[in-house]
């Protein structure tokens, strides 16, 4: 049902972005009725998954970026 739209096919991206996923689905939704489909519960499930784990700029937070954090913190001190 979804499956063509802007937003659905950013979170099915490689790398999805938190800010960008989130303003699309909600630019989508400003002009088009909300109907549950499969996409939908896609959508709350990831959300729900990411919960806080992105930078500000909405990128998703890896245990990889989290190590590679690690280690120039390391390299700092």
């Amino acid at each position: 049902m979804y499956s063509d739209t802007r937003w659905y096919q950013l979170l099915q991206s490689e790398n999805p972005n938190y800010l960008e996923v989130v303003k699309a689905y909600e630019e989508y939704f400003k002009t088009h009725e909300l109907v549950k489909s499969p996409e939908i519960r896609e959508y709350k499930n990831w959300l729900k998954a990411v919960g806080t784990n992105f930078d500000a700029q909405g990128n998703l937070l890896t245990s990889q970026s989290y190590k590679d954090d690690l280690a120039i913190l390391e390299r700092e001190q």
